[in-house]
This record gives structure tokens, C-alpha cells and sequence, in this order.
């Protein structure tokens, strides 16, 4: 006998077992819940995790070793939420988080969650399916899973900036947006080679204001990423912005792509943008900044250096120095009067009387002439 056999998980089944014994007395009870799990207790409960339909087997022996088997095929059904690929028996944003997690390969969905997720019911995952689970909860879409009547039509142009280049700079590449229409979910990979350029931070650009993204260097030269939300908003914007370092194996031309884009749920665009880096051996007209700028420390956190790159659009005093979070200056990089071009600059971690400084949280700035910023850094131990 079993009680409360249908339902939503997490579903508790009370087993009862009816078996009459014969000359001999029962012994042994072995239940199969139909999910590899069994129990060797006479009546016993068990509680479902996830949706599906459940054979139970129920297999009894006596104390004279005669044995017999009841089987009941899909006696327990447990009710599918689609959505729920946390398990947790409701939909939450955290769900559209794990798909976007699932598409960057941070996290390996089992087939019945790539099921599950697919509130699209068009046979695969995306981050459309992803924008469907925020929609509904906020009420804009009344339950899962959606199949809209009419296909929303969607579309956009992305662009990427060439640039010149030499070995040691730093180079800000935002990937632009323009043209966009209904734009709900987004996925693709950026790749360069790995031997010339090292990506040093992805930041989300403005159109990314209130999107679900997530990105992973699945490996070197290669990251994926997925994003999801909505912007009605706007018609363009920066999509992000890549930060790399040049590094010293470059000397001719190399290429970042932006590929493997999918928009919404539409077919995949193999390269949807290419920016060119051409070198440039020295400080020319194409090798000057057109603006100052302070960037990220490389590596960072970092442990025992880091390296300090900005860029000087024209001739100034330049003056780079550490502080502590009192506001207390920790060292004097640079006082001297520069050429306008890309610099860097290390530092070992250590006070201007040549003493290693604490672990935490420091703040690096620039004054050249009447540009000034500042950024943050951490040093580990």
C-alpha cells in the first residue's frame, strides 16, 4: 500500500507493506523506489526530489528462503515545475542565474534539468529560456513554460574598434550594440590568441544595466558568455568592454572575435564582430593615446607585484603613488616629467623605505597635469 503517491516535489511516500505470510513467517523486505535508491525496512517512507514517473518493486522472503515480487510501473508521479532547475520546488530568479551558469559551462546540467529549463519547449536551453523565468516572476508572463503565438521578430549589429599596438600596452576594446530589437537573451564567446594579448578584465557596458550575465574562460583565448534581460529603452549602447595587456609575443597582427552569437533563440552567427591590432614599433602619431587614462593593475589581486599601466595623450609631470585606506601615502612610483604615450610601471608591495607592506586593500593614483583618477588594489600574503 502506498499514500500520497502524486504530487510536487519534494514528495514523501508512506510504503506499507500487505504481504501475508505463509507456513514460515517474513524475514526480509527489500523495497526499490525506482530511482537506485531501496530500503530493507518492513514499512518505510521516501521522499522525491525530482519530477518523473517512478516504478516501485517490493520483494519479500520468509525465514524458509521462499521469495516473492509485486512490481508497480510509474505508481509515483512527481509533478514537473518547469523552471525549477535548482530543485527546490519553485521558480526564482536564481533558476535564470543557474541556466545562464549551465550555458557558460560553470555548471553541467543532467538531461532531465536541461528539460526542465527549457521552459521554450523548443528542444533547447538558451537564454531566452532564462529571460521566460524573470518575466514570470514578475507576473508579466502567467506560467511556465511559454510558447508565445507569434515569434517575436529580434535583431542587432555589434561592432568592434581595430586598434594599433605595441608590446606592453594596455588596450580598452568595447564591443558596441546598435540596431537592437527585442533583444531578450544573449550568448557567444570572445576569443584572441592567448600568446599576444592577455584579457585582463570584462566589465558590462551600460546596455547591460539590470541583465543577468555570467562569462567563463573555458580556456585560454576562449571565453563564453550569456547574458539575459530586457532594454526597450535604448537603441544602442556599449554591450562591454575587454580590457588586454599586449604582451611580448606580438609583432604583427592579431585579431579578437566575437563569435558563436545567438540572440534570443535564433540561429548562430558564427563571427559577429572582429577587431584588428595592428603593431606599431614605438611612440608615432598612431601610437599615442587619444585620451589620459589610469588602468587595472595586472594581476590583481596579485602577490609579490603588480604592474600599473596609463596613458598620456600628450607631454606632462607625471606623478603615481600608493596610499593606504587612511589616506596615508605607502610609496612614490613615478615623479618625473614623461613623453605622452602608453607607460607601466611595478610595483613590489613594498614602502617607500624599501619595507614589504601589509596585505589589504591599497589605492594607486595618477596626477598628469590636470588629469587625476585613482583605483583599487589587493595585495595577498
Amino acid at each position: 500500500v502506498a499514500e500520497n503517491t502524486i504530487g510536487s516535489y519534494p514528495l514523501s511516500v508512506e510504503f506499507t507493506d500487505a504481504s501475508v505470510q505463509g507456513t514460515f513467517p517474513i524475514s526480509t523486505w527489500n523495497w526499490s523506489f525506482g530511482n537506485d535508491s531501496i530500503s530493507e525496512v518492513q514499512n518505510t517512507n521516501f521522499t522525491y526530489l525530482y519530477p518523473g514517473e517512478y516504478d516501485i518493486t517490493l520483494r519479500v522472503e520468509d525465514e524458509f528462503g521462499l521469495a516473492d515480487t509485486v512490481f508497480y510501473p510509474s505508481l509515483v508521479q512527481v509533478d514537473t515545475v518547469f523552471g525549477d532547475v535548482s530543485w527546490n520546488g519553485s521558480v526564482q530568479a536564481f533558476d535564470a542565474s543557474k541556466i545562464l551558469k549551465h550555458l557558460v559551462g560553470l555548471e553541467t546540467f543532467t538531461p532531465l534539468q536541461e528539460e526542465i529549463g527549457d521552459v521554450s519547449l523548443n528542444d533547447e536551453i538558451s537564454a531566452l529560456d532564462a529571460h521566460y523565468i524573470l518575466e514570470y516572476m514578475v507576473g508579466l508572463i502567467d506560467g511556465l513554460p511559454y510558447v508565445p503565438e507569434d515569434p517575436v521578430m529580434s535583431g542587432a549589429t555589434f561592432t568592434m574598434e581595430s586598434m594599433a599596438a605595441e608590446p606592453g600596452m594596455t588596450l580598452d576594446i568595447p564591443i558596441n550594440i546598435s540596431n537592437i530589437e527585442n533583444i531578450k537573451g544573449v550568448t557567444g564567446e570572445i576569443s584572441y590568441d592567448p600568446n599576444e594579448l592577455h584579457m585582463d578584465t570584462l566589465q558590462l557596458g551600460d546596455y547591460l544595466d539590470g541583465f543577468l550575465f555570467e562569462w567563463n574562460e573555458v580556456e585560454p583565448g576562449r571565453i563564453q558568455f550569456a547574458t539575459s534581460g530586457n532594454r526597450s529603452d535604448v537603441a544602442n549602447g556599449i554591450f562591454a568592454q575587454i580590457q588586454f595587456q599586449v604582451l611580448e609575443g606580438f609583432n604583427n597582427e592579431t585579431s579578437i572575435l566575437l563569435r558563436n552569437l545567438q540572440l534570443n533563440e535564433n540561429e548562430i552567427i558564427d563571427i559577429a564582430a572582429e577587431s584588428t591590432i595592428d603593431y606599431v614599433l614605438g611612440i608615432s602619431s598612431a601610437g599615442v593615446p587619444l585620451s589620459f587614462a589610469l588602468h587595472q593593475n595586472y594581476p590583481n589581486p596579485f602577490n609579490p607585484t603588480t604592474r600599473i599601466n596609463y596613458d598620456l595623450a600628450k607631454d606632462e609631470n607625471v606623478q603615481v603613488a600608493i596610499f593606504d585606506l587612511s589616506g596615508r601615502k605607502v610609496a612614490s612610483l613615478v615623479d618625473e616629467f614623461q613623453n605622452a604615450g602608453y607607460k607601466n610601471i611595478i610595483w613590489n608591495g613594498k614602502n617607500q623605505y624599501g619595507e614589504k607592506v601589509a596585505a589589504g586593500l591599497y589605492m594607486y593614483v595618477i596626477q598628469a597635469g590636470n588629469f587625476h583618477e585613482t583605483r583599487k588594489m589587493i595585495l595577498l600574503k
